[in-house]
């Protein structure tokens, strides 16, 4: 029923800008403290903001519906499978890596089950993955950072997961990206964007994630500029194939798997 009613809150905000929580409470016959985690939920998404008292919707965005994390697993897999085998050739035994949670970089998994390296992330999917792996394998070393459960993801943010990264220190970091333009990686949320800028901040090398369908695209948050990878893997598609012919990327190692 909450997935249902937040898709209703939002389209009342769509309409009216802002509403109080008496307004929610009244409207939809809930709790002060079930609007309150409403309003939570649809600030996490991005798609509002929450005030003293009320929400009002984020600004310059439409209604949107966020497809669940199963859904979003299974588009462009076979891009994604090649982006993350392309992707673990790049790390060796001994490595210890950090892996940022995505629908690109959990499917590194089976290609890392076997490794002797050290794997760090944030992301409760890619643990389970390794779990599972594990079963058969010796497998990897799984640290998973604590932090505010982000549950459309199965991500762990906030101050929490950055304080846990910082103990760390990485040869490699994995970035999955939301979107990326020939200036800047960017991400949806800022709370997502806070933990991915830790991982890099902690680790020798950067190597970004993005299917064709994020390329030359553009979220709310700043990740990084993209001159700051070493390396950016991505999907052979007409899109990608023209994208990083531009100036600026001959510093940048492209993988076009």
């Amino acid at each position: 029923m909450s997935g249902k009613r937040s898709h209703l809150i939002l389209q009342v905000l769509q309409e009216v800008q802002t509403l109080s929580i008496e307004q929610v409470c009244t409207k939809f016959e809930i709790s002060e403290a079930t609007a309150r985690r409403e309003f939570i939920a649809l600030e996490i998404k991005n798609l509002a903001q929450r005030f003293w008292g009320g929400i009002r919707l984020q600004t310059g965005l439409e209604l949107t519906n966020q497809k669940p994390i199963h859904e979003r697993q299974t588009e462009l897999l076979e891009e994604k499978k090649a982006i993350a085998k392309a992707a673990a050739e790049l790390v060796y035994d001994g490595d210890v890596i950090i892996i940022d949670g995505g629908t690109t970089t959990v499917q590194m998994v089976p290609f890392l089950a076997e490794r002797r390296i050290k794997v760090i992330t944030n992301s409760i999917l890619i643990a389970q993955e390794f779990d599972h792996f594990r079963a058969k394998t010796g497998g990897p070393e799984i640290t998973v950072t604590g932090g505010i459960l982000y549950q459309e993801l199965g991500l762990l943010t906030g101050h929490q997961s950055r304080e846990s990264l910082m103990q760390y220190h990485a040869s490699k970091a994995f970035i999955s990206v939301g979107a990326l333009n020939e200036y800047v990686a960017t991400n949806h949320h800022h709370l997502i964007v806070e933990t991915e800028q830790t991982m890099i901040s902690q680790s020798e090398k950067l190597i970004l994630l993005a299917d064709h369908s994020k390329i030359n695209k553009t979220h709310m948050c700043r990740i990084c500029p993209v001159l700051e990878a070493d390396v950016i893997i991505s999907d052979r598609h007409e899109s990608t194939l023209n994208f990083f012919q531009k100036p600026g990327f001959e510093a940048i190692e492209i993988i076009l798997a």
